[in-house]
Formats: structure tokens, C-alpha cells, sequence
């Protein structure tokens, strides 16, 4: 996987033969293109497949990037503040304390979903959380378009 922040270094990653992009959003280059804003762009720049970063801290999140054309999501942040993690507990703290906007802790980066973590929780309970907010969101998104 290739970690690319714009849709022109997606296309020439795909055109040189690359398997796969990790479509960043997380960290938004030169240009500060958004997740949302930048995974249709790649879409549609590149035939392989392509993974979201940035900004997903929850089920819905991920189906909209899947919706707007990812294959899939990587989420990281979120996971910081999981029990598993060997981020240091202060930290975790300081993930959990932090409110929308808070991009970083001291010389920390926080991650854009700040302000959206209430607990620190084991991993298999955030991957379940995951699941059940990406099913009533798509059930929702079902809902919505009959």
C-alpha cells in the first residue's frame, strides 16, 4: 500500500503498477483536500483498489467512504485509545479529554476525530461498535433511498 495525500499521486502510483493506495485525508498534504473531498477524486483516477484514511472514528464514517468510492477504511486514532494499545495512559487520557478541534495534545497529534472518543475500551469492543454503527447506517442509507 501507498499512502498518497492527492489524487495526481494516486494516478501516477496506479499508472506505475502499484497493488493498492492507502487515499490519505488524515494528513491532508499541501493541498488540505479532506478524506470526503479527496476519495472521489482518487476514484476516479486509479483502477486499484483504494483504502480511506482520515477522520473515521465510527461505522458511519466508513460507509460514507465506501460510499464515495473506498474499498475499505483504515482507521487509526481511534484506536489509540483502546486498552491494547501501548500509547502511554496519559495519553489515552488526553485522546479521550479532548474535544473537537483539539488536533493536537502538547506536541501530540490527537487525530481529526477528536472530541469524538468518550472511553478508553478494548479493541474488540470498538470493532463491534463499528459493525453496529455501519449496519444502522446502512440500513438508514436503505431506508432513505426506497
Amino acid at each position: 500500500m501507498i499512502w498518497c495525500a492527492g489524487w495526481e499521486l494516486a494516478a501516477a502510483v496506479s499508472n506505475a503498477g502499484g497493488l493498492g493506495l492507502l487515499g490519505a485525508g488524515g494528513h491532508n498534504g499541501r493541498d488540505q483536500t479532506t478524506t470526503l473531498c479527496l476519495i472521489p477524486m482518487v476514484r476516479k483516477a486509479i483502477s486499484i483498489p483504494l483504502i480511506a484514511a482520515g477522520g473515521i472514528g465510527d461505522g458511519r464514517a466508513m460507509l460514507a467512504v465506501m460510499n464515495l468510492g473506498a474499498d475499505g477504511a483504515q482507521v487509526g486514532s481511534r484506536f489509540v485509545a483502546s486498552i491494547e494499545s501501548s500509547a502511554h495512559e496519559h495519553f489515552k487520557k488526553a485522546v479521550v479529554d479532548s474535544q473537537e478541534g483539539d488536533l493536537h495534545a502538547g506536541e501530540l497529534e490527537i487525530g481529526q476525530i477528536a472530541g469524538n472518543i468518550e472511553t478508553v475500551l478494548p479493541a474488540g469492543a470498538i470493532v463491534q461498535e463499528f459493525i453496529t454503527d455501519f449496519n444502522a447506517a446502512l440500513t438508514a442509507q436503505s431506508t432513505f433511498l426506497l
